[in-house]
Order: C-alpha cells, then sequence, then structure tokens
C-alpha cells in the first residue's frame, strides 16, 4: 500500500511540476525505503517503472581494455544493461540466460552488456573461467553506481534502454531462466 502511495505522488508531483524523477539520488532512496522499508535483501522483485522514459546515464563505464563506454554511443541500438557481481548467486545462475539472448538478438542490433562491480582483475579471472560470448564486459566501483545509477535496490539489475537513450524498462530481482528469457525476448520484440 504504502509503494503504491509513493508511485503515485512521484506522478502526481511529475504532472503537477512537469519534472521526472529519474536519477535525483534522493528520490531513487526515497522510493527504495517504501518499497523495501527494513527488509532488502537480495532476490526481491522491483520494478522500478519511475525510470520509465528517463534518458539512461551518462557516466561510462570501464571497459576491460580501459576504454570507457557510454550507452550514448550506442544510440540507435537497443541496449540491455545487466548489473551484477560475481558472488550474486542469482547473478551467475541468470547469466546463461543472458548468453542466450544475446547470441539470439547480436544480428538484431541489439546490444547486451554487464557491468560488473568487482575489481577489474577479479572479472578478468571469473570472464577467463566462464564463457560469456556475446556480451560486452563492463566494470564499475559500487559507490559510482549508487551514485549515478539508482543501483541500490539489489541486483541482479536490469534496464532496457531505447534506440534514443532513453530507458524503456528498469528491474531488478531474481528470476528462473525461463521467467527471464520470456521477459526480456518480449521487451526486445516489442521495441525492435
Amino acid at each position: 500500500m504504502k509503494k503504491n502511495i509513493l508511485f503515485l505522488l512521484i506522478i502526481l508531483y511529475q504532472t503537477t511540476f512537469g519534472q521526472k524523477t529519474c536519477f535525483n539520488k534522493d528520490s531513487v532512496l526515497s522510493y527504495q525505503k517504501a518499497i523495501y522499508q527494513d527488509s532488502v535483501w537480495r532476490g526481491d522483485r522491483v520494478n522500478l517503472a519511475f525510470l520509465q522514459g528517463c534518458p539512461f546515464p551518462e557516466y561510462g563505464f570501464n571497459q576491460l581494455n580501459e576504454e570507457i563506454l557510454k550507452i550514448s554511443s550506442l544510440k540507435g541500438q537497443l541496449v540491455f544493461v545487466n548489473f551484477w557481481f560475481k558472488s550474486c548467486e542469482p547473478c551467475i545462475e541468470e547469466m546463461p540466460t543472458l548468453v542466450k539472448l544475446s547470441e539470439k538478438y547480436s544480428k538484431k542490433n541489439v546490444k547486451f552488456i554487464n557491468v560488473s562491480t568487482d575489481q577489474k582483475s577479479d572479472l578478468e579471472t571469473y570472464i577467463m573461467a566462464h564463457s560469456m560470448p556475446g556480451i560486452l564486459q563492463t566494470y564499475q566501483n559500487r559507490e559510482i553506481l549508487l551514485d549515478n545509477y539508482a543501483a541500490t535496490f539489489g541486483y541482479p539489475m536490469y534496464f532496457l534502454i531505447g534506440k534514443n537513450g532513453n530507458i524503456i524498462k528498469a528491474w531488478t530481482g531474481s528470476y528462473t531462466s525461463k521467467e527471464l528469457h520470456n521477459l526480456v525476448k518480449n521487451l526486445i520484440e516489442e521495441n525492435l
């Protein structure tokens, strides 16, 4: 009930003052408290609907080759972003599904990006041991993710970004392989 009231207040504020909440850290943290209160734990499913239509933040992700990837460089493509870390069991369990989806949609102008909160050396070691073809591997400091990407709702956290650079859908939580496959497949098909 509380999360519905807060969401309605956010919508009322947006329509009254013509402003989008997007990635304002205070608004995101308020929304998070209303959803979780004191029961934050990995695995909760949260639809981050208040981010729909927002431009994806322009802060870049570190690629393993030391270049910075900015989502704006991918305009014109659908972009699926997965925030994860190697100690997150649901993140690891869902990775084979994401690999299959990336292989299926790579020729249809859809880019899959993993953003790990692990250190570069840890990520490189993990990638060497686990094949993830078709997914661009990046990493970023957890505090930067918290400040710039609303990465406070739990992991794994997903974004589907439209060809115009705006968020189509943002959500977090643990899904079965079939649930995640169907959700992502349907979102991509609807937006190709």
